[in-house]
């Protein structure tokens, strides 16, 4: 009896120790934070699918964003569940503050006295706005705290502005660590006022969207710094965003679609004023430009004065499932920006086989080869932008060749899901040192 009790024993000391070992050769969950300024946004549905491929690969991830949407359209319907499940540091922080700076104070007060010198350091070279600092630095020791009861080790910021500051300053009190994700162009325009140099040297690693972005870091930042960028493209899904069908274009007229905010840097007042010329001369065509932003009252002005009423519309910002509605239904998508990422609106249009126009910007001949795949044309030349729409409208034959390679180029190197799994890769290749 006593044997048979000894070898029960030790059948079940090596099945207990067999499993031990099987956990720990399964690799560890990551539990991380994602820091945004505004969460979720109309035009930053990729970050969303960023998390998504996150969680399908078993980890956790907390969103945390510094302000709530602005466009209402962003806490309904496909947003909902992500509005629900954000936290807000803009408002949390007045209430929350006193006991979150108490606990760090306590638990970590060297920490608290690093992150509040570099917020002083930031200040001093804001001398415009030293203030700004200064709710950065409340902020971030409300994220500490957070992050702190929740047992999140790391965060990551996309784009690298304001909410980078918060993000490096929660890292420097030395309870977390931050990464980044910068896309360009807007805060490549304010690299001092940003810091963006020092916000890159001190992350742990910073993920950039193409090979100009990565070389606007390596600009501004020490060559040690460099083996810590780390290019991981964005992508869209090819099976959702596939070949229209000819009958969802069946209008009377070629149908032209811009979709992005309505600022400056996206050129559309140079697009419409080319489409009035090219109306003038009898090429007709109705353009549609989704998106909104601080240039649309001027935009929609402008398109009135031109006598373009009948001719152009303003969908406003729309969620995903109508965007892509307005995909299908358009011949030529047209993006004549001044400056740029690689945007994900040429990616979905390409996805769907349709031609697309746009300018050798930035990232943009690393998605479109003129001729092959799409057609670029000289920022800022209405000229240009006129010769090519003209030219698709007289002659679209060649311009559907080529809508049928971009897809090939989407499929092959901006699929979602792929490179989804490469920011997988990198998070857990870099938090699991």
């Amino acid at each position: 009896m006593k044997t048979d009790t000894l070898s029960q024993n030790s059948q079940a000391f090596a099945a207990g120790k067999a499993a031990s070992q099987d956990r720990a050769d399964q690799p560890k969950k990551l539990r991380l934070a994602y820091l945004v300024s505004e969460y979720p946004a109309l035009s930053h549905t990729f970050i969303t699918r960023e998390i998504a491929e996150l969680e399908r690969a078993g980890h956790e991830v907390e969103r945390i964003s510094i302000r709530r949407p602005k466009n209402a359209a962003a806490t309904t319907g496909d947003y909902a569940s992500e509005y629900g499940r954000t936290f807000y540091l803009l408002e949390e922080t007045p209430r929350r503050f006193p006991a979150a700076l108490a606990r760090l104070a306590l638990r970590n007060p060297r920490g608290l006295v690093r992150s509040a010198a570099l917020a002083l350091k930031i200040a001093r070279r804001l001398a415009h706005r030293p203030h700004a600092a200064l709710a950065w630095f409340a902020q971030a020791v409300v994220l500490a705290d957070r992050m702190g009861s929740l047992r999140l080790p790391h965060v990551h910021n996309h784009f690298g502005n304001a909410a980078g500051f918060v993000a490096m300053l929660a890292a420097e009190t030395g309870t977390v660590d931050f990464s980044l994700s910068v896309h360009g162009p807007d805060i490549f325009a304010r690299i001092e006022e940003e810091m963006l140099g020092l916000k890159a040297e001190r992350a742990s690693f910073t993920r950039c969207i193409s090979h100009f972005c990565r070389s606007q870091l390596c600009l501004i930042t020490d060559r040690m710094a460099w083996k810590k960028f780390e290019i991981v493209r964005c992508g869209v899904d090819p099976e959702s965003f596939h070949p229209r069908l000819k009958s969802e274009s069946s209008a009377a007229f070629p149908r032209l679609l811009c979709v992005g905010r309505l600022v400056g840097a996206k050129g559309q007042h140079l697009l419409l004023e080319a489409s009035s010329r090219l109306l003038d001369r009898g090429l007709l065509h109705h353009l549609t430009l989704v998106g909104t932003g601080p240039d649309e009252t001027a935009l929609r002005d402008r398109a009135a004065r031109l006598g373009m009423s009948d001719w152009v519309t303003f969908t406003g910002g729309l969620p995903p499932a109508e965007v892509k509605k307005k995909l299908s239904e358009s011949d030529l998508f047209v993006l004549p920006s001044f400056a740029e990422g690689i945007p994900v609106a040429l990616m979905e249009a390409m996805a769907m086989e349709i031609p697309v126009l746009s300018t050798p910007v930035a990232g943009i001949p690393e998605l479109i080869e003129t001729g092959v795949n799409g057609t670029l044309v000289p920022p800022a030349s209405v000229d240009e932008l006129i010769g090519a729409i003209g030219d698709f409208l007289l002659n679209p034959g060649p311009w559907n060749e080529r809508a049928r390679a971009g897809r090939e180029k989407v499929v092959a190197d901006y699929d979602q899901q792929r490179n989804g799994a490469a920011m997988v890769e990198l998070f857990e290749t870099e938090l699991r040192r």
